[in-house]
Order: structure tokens, then sequence, then C-alpha cells
């Protein structure tokens, strides 16, 4: 404070004090000198405001996840940084945004999802790639060492959590992708911050059919057109359920739902991501107030199928519950 005194008297004591014309040459080259050093300080200023940002916040990054062979995108897979509760999962576009902190430079990244093997790499070396996309090699199975047993790495039944919380606030599964969804012009597939309008999903300790959890869904603030609620999932290994029966069942808690109607679906896509088939239980959707409902799909799995997602959604206003989630295989539990 001081010093801005003493700078504004000094000021004042020239100003005073009367001062020879100068050169109109000399008043020009000394504008000009002026405005070159105004801008060097205001660039001096950015590049260190910049370079503060990325000490503080981090870098984002984005990019697509696929199959080494197909191109195919590759859902739920884990990009994170290892030894870290820390990362994201992909999209069912394949698609991830993560924000990478310095003092992870030197520890690894690693993109990793069943049914494929892992990726790694030093997070500073990633830092310095131009293309972020990953491609992801498919693992081989030996049909003769496939057995058809209760599927816990699929997380059926929501009682695997994350150890992190979405915005400190809400509690989300593994394995599954939960969020938001709809048109692209409206942000497809992400997790609604709690001050924002739109589904919100999350698993709930208070109210479930079993276990310690179940998967719940409700609209908060303004419902936008076309958005919806949504979990899904991808079913790995493949050849399992190749020319199967499949049968997917689960149950379905309504509260004051209305416009919309709560269902479990079930897709099945060939090797350039066309659809061989989409199911649901729309016809037998649930609206209103239903206590604990048990639904299901049905379908026999194309022999040409290369993916098969699966999940439930919401797109009404109100308040749904999902919880233990089964699948059945020629009428045998998986």
């Amino acid at each position: 404070m001081s010093e801005n005194r003493q700078f504004d008297s000094v000021i004042s004591k020239t100003d005073n004090k009367a001062r020879p014309a100068k050169p109109l040459e000399q008043e020009s080259n000394n504008s000009s000198m002026t405005r070159i050093i105004d801008f060097f300080k205001i660039l001096g200023i950015i590049i260190l405001s910049v370079n503060s940002n990325m000490l503080l916040f981090g870098q984002q990054i984005s990019g697509r996840v696929f199959e080494m062979n197909s191109n195919l995108p590759i859902e739920h897979v884990h990009i994170g940084i290892v030894g870290h509760n820390f990362g994201a999962v992909s999209d069912q576009n394949g698609k991830y945004t993560l924000q990478i902190f310095p003092i992870f430079h030197n520890d690894t990244l690693r993109f990793s999802s069943i049914g494929y093997h892992s990726y790694s790499i030093k997070v500073s070396d990633f830092l310095n790639m131009s293309n972020m996309d990953v491609a992801l090699e498919k693992r081989s199975y030996d049909l003769s060492d496939v057995v058809v047993r209760p599927s816990n790495h699929l997380n059926l039944d929501f009682e695997h959590k994350h150890d992190h919380l979405a915005f400190g606030t809400y509690m989300l599964p593994l394995v599954w992708y939960a969020g938001s969804d709809g048109p692209a012009e409206l942000g497809v597939s992400r997790v609604i911050h709690p001050d924002e309008a739109g589904y919100k999903v999350f698993l709930d300790s208070i109210e479930r059919h079993s276990g310690k959890y179940s998967l719940k869904m409700e609209m908060h603030g303004d419902k936008k057109p076309r958005s919806y609620g949504l979990f899904s999932g991808t079913l790995r290994p493949i050849e399992v359920f190749l020319g199967k029966r499949v049968e997917y069942r689960g149950w379905i808690k309504t509260q004051d739902a209305r416009n919309g109607s709560a269902v479990l679906w079930l897709n099945v896509y060939d090797d350039n991501g066309r659809a061989l088939g989409s199911y649901a239980t729309r016809n037998r959707g649930l609206t209103g107030d239903n206590e604990w409902t048990q639904v299901s799909v049905r379908i026999r799995v194309n022999r040409n199928a290369k993916r098969i997602n699966y999940g439930g959604w919401f797109d009404g206003e109100g308040t749904v519950w999902f919880d233990n989630l089964e699948l059945y295989i020629n009428g045998k539990i998986y």
C-alpha cells in the first residue's frame, strides 16, 4: 500500500513540472515500444496463468476405446491410475474423459475391461501422445474351459461399489455405466451433478429388495426432451451366449412413476455394430406405485452376434429402483 502511495506522489510531482515538448516521431516510437512491452506483459501473464491452472487443476484428457480388430467401441472400460482410487469409465460409445493431475505423472495409467487384454502406459508418456484413442486386444477363450457359473464379475446385485463417490455425493456400482442419457445435444452418458436438472442414478442403501444396495433412479428438476436414466453393461465372454436361449430377470420398484416407465432391456449387435435385435419389457414397463415386482426379457442369441449390451432405463418422472438381476442360459442360472 505504501509503495502505491509513493508511486502516486512521484507521478504527481513529475506532472507539476514543465516538460519540454517532444518531437512527434519520438512520441510515436515511444508509444509503439510501450504497446510492444504491454503485449509481452499480457502474454507472460497468460502463460503463467495457464501453467498455474495446469498445476492446480491438472490436464483433462479424452479419447475413445475400441476393439483392435473390429474397431467397435468398448464400453465400461476402467481407465485408472494404478495404486490410486482415481479414474473413469468409458461410455457406450467407447468415449472417456479423465482429469490428470501432476502428482500422477510418474504413475501408470491402465485401461482394463473383462474379456480384453489390459493396456498400461506411464502417465507422462501418454500425455505426450497426439492421439489418445486406445485399442484393446480381445482375449480368446477355449470353450472347453468355459464354465457356466453365477456371474459375480457382472455385479448383478449391485453389491460392489466404486471406492470414490461421484461429486462426493453418489455411490456408483462397479462394472456398470450408470447415469443420464439422451440425444447428443443434451450431453450423453454422464453422471448428473447434484445441482443440475436430469436423472440421478446411484446406489441406495435404504430401499432395496435384498442385500446392501439397490440402484435408484430419480428425475431431478425439469425433464429434458428424449432424456432418460440408464444403467448398462456388456455380457462377456460372448461365446457363452451364442445360439443359446437367454433370460434376463430383475426386480423393479416404482414410486409415482409417470409420463414414462421403468424397463429392463437387452440389445444384440453384429461385428459392424448393427443391431441384430433389441428387446425390452416396454409393453410391461412399470408405472405409478409398485412394490418390488420381477420382470424378465427372453431371447435366443444370434450365432453371429459380436456384442450383447443389457441394463435398465427409466424415461418418466418420479422414482424407481432396480435390484437382484439374474441371467439364465438355456434355463440354468449363469
